[in-house]
């Protein structure tokens, strides 16, 4: 009996040893894959006050812009068709919010290249509305 409870004892030590060693190579991959893209050929950049997407381009980004009273993150999809799907979200003074971006875009690419001003409280995603709906 007492071989019996040493053995899986060992096994329970082993299986723990494993798979935080593992949950922590996992964790140091996802680090190197998800690191900021600071590339000039970038989808999504931030230049000073102006957020600007590159539709023409228009492959997977994520970026959250912090202003002063407040945050906007914006998600590049990818291409449908001849659209470019872009997701975004934000808060004004929240530090509770969820992170759940409730707006779904579809912008033509033809526009090539749009241009963004900040606020105090995020992005001024005007230029875009009509091409984009929100999602509860």
């Amino acid at each position: 009996m007492r071989k019996l409870v040493f053995f899986l004892l060992l096994i329970a030590v082993g299986l723990s040893v494993w798979f935080l060693a593992n949950n922590r190579l996992t964790s140091s991959r996802k680090k190197v894959d998800t690191a900021p893209d600071y590339s000039p050929t970038r989808t999504i950049q931030e230049v000073g006050n102006t957020v600007v997407l590159n539709l023409e381009q228009c492959t997977p980004d994520v970026r959250r812009v912090d202003v002063a009273f407040g945050s906007t993150t914006l998600e590049i999809i990818g291409r449908e068709g001849a659209s470019c799907n872009l997701n975004y979200g934000g808060e004004v003074e929240n530090p509770n919010w969820n992170g759940v971006l409730t707006n779904r875009c579809k912008i033509p690419q033809i526009l090539k290249s749009v241009t963004f001003g900040k606020t105090n409280y995020g992005v001024d995603l005007s230029a875009i509305q009509k091409y984009c709906v929100e999602s509860k």
